[in-house]
């Protein structure tokens, strides 16, 4: 199968509210200036302690979707990795699905 150049993923970036300003800060750095964001999201994950704004679990996630194509997509799971060895335990992780369509 011929990868086309023009396919399309939505990669899911989730990570701990207190990486909002550097994962913004990335963004902007990339020019990624369309995406949709979620704020104040809660969950437990295999990379940190689990968020779920509570005394036991006190904290949330935030959650941006990314519609990109491969290069992007890369740029996006190096930040994860660079987050990752730069602060570890803090909670980051990308997810990327294809889109078959979108308008």
């Amino acid at each position: 199968m011929t990868e086309r150049a023009d396919v399309v993923t939505l990669t899911y970036l989730v990570y701990d509210s207190s990486l909002e300003s550097e994962v913004m800060e990335f963004l902007s750095d990339f020019e990624i200036r369309h995406f949709t964001q979620w704020l104040d999201i809660l969950g437990k994950g295999g990379h940190s302690e689990p968020r779920l704004n509570s005394h036991t679990w006190p904290g949330t996630n935030h959650v941006v979707a990314i519609l990109a194509d491969k290069a992007t997509e890369d740029h996006l799971y190096t930040l994860v990795a660079h987050v990752r060895k730069k602060t570890p335990g803090v909670g980051i992780k990308a997810f990327t699905v294809p889109v078959l369509r979108h308008s």
